[in-house]
């Protein structure tokens, strides 16, 4: 069974990412897609330098 997310455990970017989510979204309405696309692109290449550096 899910629990129910408990306002204690909130933290800053529980509130602060539906924030930037919803200003993208109002510039226009693929824009965070787009922007969540690039930073997962951004991740995956830091991570294949950290795995080149480390062989």
């Amino acid at each position: 069974m899910l629990k129910p997310l408990l306002l204690s455990r909130l933290t800053p970017r529980h509130i602060i990412v539906p924030i930037i989510a919803g200003a993208l979204a109002s510039v226009h309405a693929t824009l965070p897609y787009a922007v969540s696309l690039a930073f997962f692109a951004l991740a995956g290449m830091m991570f294949a330098r950290l795995s080149k550096r480390n062989h």
